[in-house]
């Protein structure tokens, strides 16, 4: 697009031409490269989603590792993914309008992942190890009554 309108404003004029593609490659690659860093972001705090086991012994994690249950001193849901991002972006003419259009892309970013930023945590040795994520609100309150309920039967 940017060499047609490169082309089409200097008469046909190649050089034109060849500069306006290349900035309009240039901006296609900093959007799609700025998109996928948004994305990724948010995907990052999310635990992974998995397979684990809640008995009287503890809990056996993705990787097989067993937390005992006497070591277990808090079993925990939560939204990993804060719902409340808020993002200022400044500045006058094209460039404001394009951090502001960024910003809102954050946004929507953010709180498109929120619902399903949910995951499942326990607390053994002074650590908070998450357990399964991606979850949502009410799947992740399911599994917490459930496994606090294989833990409490000791």
């Amino acid at each position: 697009m940017g060499g047609y309108i490169g082309m089409d404003m200097n008469h046909g004029s190649v050089p034109h031409t060849v500069v306006g593609a290349l900035l309009g490659l240039i901006l296609l690659g900093s959007y799609v490269v700025g998109r996928a860093g948004s994305l990724a972001k948010f995907r990052s705090r999310r635990a992974p989603a998995g397979t684990f086991a809640a008995g009287l012994h503890g809990v056996r994690l993705r990787n097989g590792k067993v937390i005992a249950a006497s070591r277990i001193r808090r079993l925990v849901y939560r939204n990993v993914q804060d719902s409340s991002v808020m993002l200022f972006a400044a500045g006058t003419g094209m460039t404001g309008g394009l951090a502001a259009a960024g910003a809102a892309r954050h946004v929507a970013d953010a709180n498109a992942y929120a619902p399903i930023s949910y995951q499942l945590e326990l607390e053994a040795d002074g650590r908070t190890i998450p357990i399964v994520g991606s979850l949502t609100m009410a799947t992740a309150q399911a599994l917490f009554e459930d496994v606090s309920r294989a833990l409490n039967h000791r």
